[in-house]
């Protein structure tokens, strides 16, 4: 491995917690768990950082705002 290459290179993609990916949302995190929990679609994609902890993308989030804005995806 050169020096000059980082051993952890910083993603630009932030990691949000439940709380702030449901409030982008407009949602209570209960309803990101149970979405997750049913496999309800549609939903923005997570990352499971550990047993316990579920972090979003800020891409996803955007994304997934984005789909449901252009009418591309329909919520059930």
């Amino acid at each position: 491995m050169s020096l000059s290459t980082p051993a952890h290179p910083v993603v630009g993609d932030r990691l949000l917690t439940e709380q702030e990916a449901a409030s982008m949302l407009g949602l209570k995190p209960a309803t990101l768990r149970t979405w997750r929990s049913t496999g309800h679609t549609p939903q923005p994609r997570h990352v499971k950082v550990s047993a316990r902890a579920v972090r979003y993308r800020l891409s996803d989030v955007q994304a997934h705002i984005a789909d449901l804005s252009d009418g591309s995806e329909v919520a059930a």
